[in-house]
């Protein structure tokens, strides 16, 4: 697929590849099984998406200005709902059950949400510290186990009890 303005973050449901547009503002959409596949916007004048997770039919996603927000897949015309807006700089985002986590580069802190909520806060989990220059731009559960990566670090969270293991990777 041609024409994408800065792709950052990608998601799968049933037979779509969700992309954040960051320099677009959009997360568009394509069908994999198309040989040749058109991109569809599904959602447009947003802040810089960046990270996308889905829960159920819920396509979670990050904007620069400091907002998590939700779209329902489902609906022709997805509303955008705001779930959090007071968030610094979320780079990365992770799903475990009822329980969104999220993390702030610009203040290092692992954040956790609780989404069954009518009006969501954030729980303050774990201060990673700055172990890295840049910033953590991806997590993934495994288990218990929250893996985070930065430019040049892995990091193991698990979540029961919040500690942390750090490992360099090299070249």
């Amino acid at each position: 697929v041609d024409g994408l303005s800065d792709p950052r973050g990608l998601a799968i449901k049933d037979n779509y590849l969700y992309i954040a547009e960051y320099d677009g503002d959009k997360i568009s959409k394509i069908d994999i099984n198309e040989t040749n596949p058109t991109l569809i916007n599904v959602v447009t004048n947003l802040d810089k998406p960046l990270k996308l997770k889905f829960k159920g039919n819920d396509l979670f996603f990050t904007q620069f200005g400091g907002k998590i927000s939700k779209i329902d897949v489902t609906q022709t015309v997805p509303s955008v709902i705001d779930i959090i807006t007071s968030i610094n700089y979320p780079t990365a985002l992770a799903i475990n059950g009822n329980k969104l986590y999220v993390f702030d580069s610009n203040l290092w802190i692992l954040y956790r949400i609780d989404i069954t909520e009518n009006n969501p806060q954030l729980e303050e989990i774990l201060t990673i510290g700055q172990y890295d220059p840049y910033y953590i731009n991806d997590l993934e559960f495994h288990g218990d186990d929250l893996y985070a990566i930065g430019s040049a670090r892995i990091f193991k969270i698990n979540i029961d009890s919040l500690s942390l293991e750090e490992s360099n990777v090299n070249n």
